[in-house]
């Protein structure tokens, strides 16, 4: 099982290949919309996160505090994958 930190690394290659501007892996504590999220973006990461992790977020109760960062994102992921 995946702990929260493998998460935070996958979330953050998986931004580094859909931003353009980001040559790095970004700081998971950075928020999204800082890093250059968009909607269109964050519908990606949620699609990826479905593919890789079988969580459907829009239905797995996420907030918006969920989704500030990476590491929000991946606390709430890692959280869903215990419970399931």
């Amino acid at each position: 099982m995946l702990d929260q930190q493998e998460i935070q690394e996958k979330l953050a290659t998986k931004l580094v290949q859909l931003l353009p501007q980001q040559e790095t892996k970004p700081d998971i504590e950075v928020p999204l919309h800082a890093l250059g999220v968009d909607s269109m973006r964050l519908v990606e990461l949620f699609i990826f996160v479905e593919m890789e992790y079988g969580i459907d977020l829009m239905n797995a109760g996420i907030e918006m505090k969920n989704i500030q960062t990476i590491k929000s994102m991946a606390e709430f992921v890692a959280l869903k994958r215990e419970s399931s």
